[in-house]
């Protein structure tokens, strides 16, 4: 009696479309990396007439953060720069050297805000405030104005350009103060009480 024997074949094989799947596969289950930004957080987006607020300059998922430099914009005919405060995420030690830029409060300016860290280093990674600018909004100022971060860059331990995506605008609006708005509209009472007194002897004659 002859014995059989078994001959396993194997399944189809995994061809280009499978690889392709495969690779689709593992694409989209890899981890996504985060694009770094800068971001501007403003402490409100509404504030009284000479009402100080702040504006804090954010890092966000940075890798090997060594060096930033920007200039701010700002509308000048709403507020006013009082100062810039340098934050903790580049060197909580303090050891980076900085430069707070110039202020010019006509064209609504500030020029050259530099942070590096010093010496042979690695950068730092995460997140975190850079800075935060302070302002006042102008005594008789009132309206919507934008708040800007130009020229733009940052650089790692090895003096590489790091790719930021675009910074979106900070929006802050300056209103009246309430003792203004109580004036005008006491005005506004006197002045239809006015009409009314004058509407009122028209009929009458």
């Amino acid at each position: 009696m002859k014995s059989s024997n078994v001959v396993l074949r194997a399944g189809p094989r995994f061809g280009a479309a499978g690889l392709l799947a495969a690779a689709l596969l593992c694409g989209s289950i890899a981890p996504a990396h985060a694009v770094p930004t800068f971001s501007l957080v403003p402490s409100a987006t509404t504030v009284q007439q000479n009402q100080s607020f702040s504006v804090s300059v954010m890092a966000g998922d940075l890798t090997d953060l060594y060096a930033y430099q920007f200039d701010v914009s700002f509308d000048a005919s709403l507020y006013q720069v009082t100062g810039f405060s340098l934050g903790s995420f580049l060197s909580p030690d303090g050891s980076s050297f900085y430069l707070p830029g110039t202020i010019d409060n006509t064209t609504g300016t500030v020029s050259f805000v530099l942070e590096s860290l010093v010496g042979p280093v690695p950068g730092t990674s995460g997140s975190g405030v850079l800075g935060t600018i302070n302002f006042s909004a102008l005594p008789t100022a009132s309206g919507t104005g934008s708040i800007g971060l130009n020229e733009l860059s940052a650089y790692n331990s090895a003096l590489e350009a790091i790719n930021l995506a675009p910074v979106a605008m900070a929006t802050v609006s300056v209103v009246p103060e309430p003792a203004t708005w109580g004036m005008l509209s006491l005005g506004l009472l006197g002045v239809l009480g006015l009409r009314r007194q004058r509407s009122a002897g028209a009929f009458q004659s």
